[in-house]
């Protein structure tokens, strides 16, 4: 009791010091001191002498004891300082040890951004298969210099990141590393494109244009794309390099100093405003990932077309058939012009017509031909065109009007003939031949229905038989449910149904059935008819038009038969 009334007269200043600044800490010391034992006492002042020993000994490690690599200085600088996309640059690396350490086993790594192809790396112990410089000893203060040239690729006014990482170690055993980045963004590119269009344009001229592309690098270029995008209802009619869907040319690949033109040729808007503006987007390709170059943009003023034409043609035109076309158009502008005429182009036939200047309202007729091209479902396009020379430049120009597109209805090709023999020889007919009066001939008949460019459906050929032409009920068809024999009318019908177009394919839908003739006296020396007013009739499933070809008739004169009567 004695020992506990010493121990508190000891702390007693301590607890008027309390009272002031220190009393939130001091207070409950003296609050523990006085509710415990001595033993208790003795084990806080052992913790606080530990937590004190940890705390001091932190602090040492971090002060004295510290990664030297943060004091390494990393800095870069390009040549030539417009980095050029597709150009050489130079890229100077520096660092330097700040640290009061010897930094050992130094080895310095570059990372360059993607395609990115290297000359080469100004140091002799560069490493290319791992991109890694061993450095060796860096002492304090010391510092080095990489120089490495190679290509970029990349989106002008994008990004190109490079990095570089020290690798290192100090006193023995511990290691670090350090790891700097550096950014540079294209401002040009080597890729040169230009391109030559006229000063001037009129509304719906046809016009040729040229692109130009030079390799000013000295590095042969991967494939290039370039995307165009012309005026607004421009119409490309022809390019010397084929396109995508998408409107993009894709470039092989150019050698340092190289060039390569692109021809292409269309036809403005007939409603093209004061403007005609031409974008061209190159990129360089790498598989799938496309690095956008300088967008070359063409602007042309456009002038009113100095004649406006007029073309007019019938709703349903039939392929291989002419048809009427009338074209007029209205008195010449202000715009001075010379050496004018008119035409209709997309006929097999163009008819022109020459007019004198200036020009008054008129109008031409003419019969054209469609041109359709090949395969099944064609359309047919018909163009107005005016040449004229312009007045002010010299200029030979063609301005095309509205254009008028067709469906084209498909014709038929029918085929009727008759045999007494196969074309090996064998014998298919019946009775005496030449036929003789009063003895019954029998003759097949044939009907091929072919040459249809589109599907017709609801195909029907029809035909009737003379007086002395009698229906023998033999008969074998390819399509269709069968040739029928109306008894009533003395004619026949053969329902065909659905024919594909044949005109690619080369098939054919066949009918042949057996018909006899009892020749009269009067019929002596002549050749008489077996099946007449053979006609078609179908619809056309393309164009939704009624198809219908007459044929004619089918007599006895079949010179291709060879063969001896049995």
């Amino acid at each position: 009791m004695e020992l506990h009334k010493k121990a508190a007269k000891m702390l007693h200043p301590g607890v008027h010091v309390a009272r002031h600044a220190g009393r939130w800490v001091s207070k409950p010391i003296k609050r523990r001191f006085e509710k415990h034992g001595i033993k208790h006492r003795i084990f806080d002042i052992a913790s606080i002498a530990v937590v004190c020993l940890v705390v001091g000994f932190t602090a040492w490690y971090f002060l004295f004891n510290v990664d030297p690599g943060r004091n390494i200085e990393f800095s870069a600088v390009v040549a030539p300082k417009n980095v050029i996309s597709g150009g050489e640059s130079t890229l100077s690396i520096s660092y330097q040890n700040d640290s009061k350490r010897t930094l050992e086993d130094v080895t310095l790594t570059l990372e360059y951004p993607p395609y990115f192809v290297l000359s080469d790396v100004d140091h002799d112990s560069f490493e290319e298969t791992t991109n890694t410089i061993e450095v060796g000893e860096l002492a304090p203060g010391a510092h080095g210099l990489v120089k490495l040239r190679g290509v970029m690729f990349g989106d002008v006014n994008g990004t190109q990141t490079f990095a570089s990482t020290l690798g290192y170690s100090w006193d023995g055993e511990k290691e670090g590393s350090r790891r700097q980045t550096y950014t540079f963004s294209p401002v040009q590119s080597a890729l040169q494109i230009t391109t030559e269009l006229p000063d001037k344009l009129v509304a719906g001229q046809r016009i040729s244009g040229h692109i130009f592309l030079k390799n000013n690098g000295k590095l042969a270029f991967p494939e290039e794309a370039i995307h165009a995008v012309f005026p607004e209802g421009f119409v490309l009619r022809e390019t010397s390099l084929s396109q995508r869907n998408d409107q993009t040319w894709i470039v092989p690949s150019i050698e340092p100093d190289g060039e390569l033109e692109i021809t292409y040729s269309g036809t403005l808007a007939i409603e093209n405003g004061n403007e005609a503006k031409f974008f061209f987007e190159p990129s360089f390709l790498f598989g799938d990932e496309r690095f956008a170059q300088e967008t070359l943009t063409e602007t042309v003023t456009t002038l009113s077309p100095p004649v406006v034409l007029n073309l007019e043609l019938p709703d349903n035109l039939v392929a291989n058939q002419p048809v009427k076309a009338a074209i007029s158009w209205d008195a010449q502008n202000d715009l001075a012009i010379s050496n004018v005429s008119v035409s209709i182009e997309g006929g097999t036939n163009e008819p022109t017509w020459d007019l004198d200047t200036p020009v008054i309202s008129d109008n031409r007729e003419a019969s054209i031909v469609p041109h359709a091209g090949n395969g099944a479902n064609r359309t047919a396009q018909f163009y107005p065109v005016v040449e004229f020379t312009l007045d002010e430049t010299g200029d030979r120009i063609q301005v095309v009007g509205a254009a008028i597109e067709r469906k084209i209805t498909t014709s038929v090709n029918i085929e009727s003939f008759a045999r007494y023999f196969t074309s090996a020889g064998d014998q298919l007919g019946r009775g005496p031949l030449p036929p003789r009066a009063g003895d019954d001939t029998i003759y097949w008949l044939f009907l091929n229905v072919k040459g249809t460019v589109n599907d017709v459906d609801n195909a029907v050929v029809t035909a009737s038989l003379p007086s002395n032409v009698n229906w023998v009920d033999k008969q074998s068809v390819t399509k269709g449910s069968g040739v029928t024999y109306n008894a009533a009318t003395h004619s026949i019908e053969w329902r065909v149904g659905h024919v594909p177009a044949t005109i690619s394919s080369g098939k054919v839908a066949a009918a042949s059935f057996a018909v006899s003739i009892l020749p009269t006296d009067a019929q002596i020396g002549t050749m008489p008819t077996l099946l007449q007013n053979i006609s078609f009739k179908g619809t056309d499933l393309f164009t939704e038009k009624t198809v219908s070809r007459a044929q004619g008739s089918i007599n006895t004169a079949i010179p291709q038969d060879n063969g001896k009567v049995r």
